[in-house]
């Protein structure tokens, strides 16, 4: 997870990360697009919907990533980092809900910053209602995000780093459930 209160370097520096990453990515794996979609969001959560830049630097920073995301192996690792958000928003309730609402917002800002270029397609937005749908469901029992972990500065439409319920839960409870789902399993029910 992605710890928001760390210091972080600058917006010109966090941008030439973003865009280095997201092309290494491209003839790399889904992990190395992972930590570049983590970078982006780190820079979109500290910086805004203008990244910290001016209006023809925005345009050719945006247009950087997109390219990037649809060069390469990347459009095959965006569709493998998309069920990995679903398969840990599906375990919500125990471990996943933090790392779902990471990539969820990660999607989240290439669904509405990079519109222009269309990444998130009619399936991939299909998948996304999926996610939430899975993120609703399991909010009712899942673990509260330690607040570190949630990140700064978004807007209204990434509502489920504040959807789960169990604020009351237990330091107990939430290691158990944090610890996985077989674990939390065993140690209640034996």
């Amino acid at each position: 997870m992605i710890d928001f209160t760390e210091r972080t370097p600058s917006a010109d520096r966090l941008c030439k990360q973003v865009v280095d990453s997201i092309e290494e990515s491209a003839a790399g794996t889904e992990d190395q697009l992972a930590e570049a979609l983590g970078e982006l969001l780190v820079l979109r959560s500290l910086c805004g919907s203008d990244y910290g830049l001016q209006r023809a630097r925005l345009h050719a920073f945006k247009r950087r990533v997109a390219e990037g995301l649809q060069n390469g192996n990347n459009p095959r690792n965006l569709d493998n980092y998309i069920e990995d958000a679903a398969s840990f928003a599906a375990e919500g309730r125990y471990d996943g809900f933090a790392h779902a609402a990471l990539a969820r917002s990660a999607l989240q800002i290439l669904l509405e910053d990079f519109a222009e270029w269309n990444l998130i397609d009619e399936e991939r937005r299909a998948d996304l209602a999926g996610i939430d749908e899975d993120l609703q469901d399991t909010a009712e029992d899942a673990p509260p995000v330690d607040a570190k972990y949630v990140p700064p500065n978004l807007p209204p439409t990434h509502w489920w780093w504040s959807a789960p319920k169990r604020t009351d839960m237990s330091d107990e409870e939430r290691r158990l459930r944090l610890s996985g789902r077989d674990l939390y399993m065993f140690e209640t029910y034996g």
